[in-house]
């Protein structure tokens, strides 16, 4: 939701979640419901110009206002975080970031489950699904799919920016990992870094973008790799 439907929203006096409205107007109100977004760079560089950001990579971060429907509702929304915003708020993106780095872990904490589970979820929504994956040694003791996302399955690559988790995750892994920016709510993580050239796995990731994926939601074209022993993804 952007800066204007949310004003549009307040002027009805119809608005259906658990939050105040006017919270909006003061930083120290809202801070602690600041969270991350990625978003693929080059395919938001208009919007990118009227947001507060930055780079991750070939993605830009930015950050929005998270508030709940209902108790037990299930209901999440946004609001987009803009220059505007900002400027009623005297903040820094700094500053935003230092929230979003904090609250984003809580409010949406990760999750992590087998591919199969995301397998299902896309073929179903898609109708068919024929895609090829890649092999892997049967005696692994490790899952070698799995989709890491937050509880919510909302916004889920922010993982990715959260402090200290793809150390935590390839130490569990006791080895480095290949990235499937999957979509905007979701990254397969293939734990073994000998088992695929990043080519092949950057092929993958377009077929998925190209022949499952709605436009929308797609995060990146290619996929990434998390060195353990350096703590860096490449």
């Amino acid at each position: 939701m952007t800066y204007d439907e949310f004003q549009k929203l307040l002027d009805t006096k119809k608005f259906p979640f658990v939050f105040q409205p006017e919270e909006i107007l003061h930083f120290d109100a809202i801070k602690h419901r600041i969270i991350f977004k990625l978003l693929p760079y080059r395919s938001n560089e208009e919007l990118l110009a009227t947001i507060p950001h930055r780079f991750f990579h070939d993605l830009a971060v930015c950050y929005l206002i998270l508030y709940s429907g209902a108790p037990q509702s299930g209901v999440h929304g946004t609001v987009l975080i803009t220059e505007e915003i900002l400027n009623r708020w005297f903040v820094s993106e700094e500053e935003l970031f230092a929230c979003a780095s904090v609250n984003t872990p809580l409010l949406l904490p990760h999750q992590l489950y087998p591919m199969e589970d995301l397998l299902y979820k896309l073929a179903e929504k898609a109708g068919k699904m024929n895609l090829r994956f890649p092999d892997f040694p049967e005696d692994s003791s490790v899952p070698p799919l799995l989709v890491l996302t937050n509880r919510y399955g909302f916004l889920g690559a922010t993982c990715l920016l959260y402090d200290g988790l793809l150390k935590k995750l390839s130490n569990q892994f006791q080895s480095s990992f290949y990235i499937l920016p999957s979509s905007l709510h979701e990254v397969i993580l293939i734990p073994n870094e000998h088992c695929h050239r990043l080519s092949e796995l950057s092929r993958m990731v377009h077929d998925v973008n190209t022949n499952v994926l709605n436009p929308a939601d797609i995060l990146s074209d290619h996929a990434y790799f998390y060195h353990q022993k350096l703590d860096i993804l490449t």
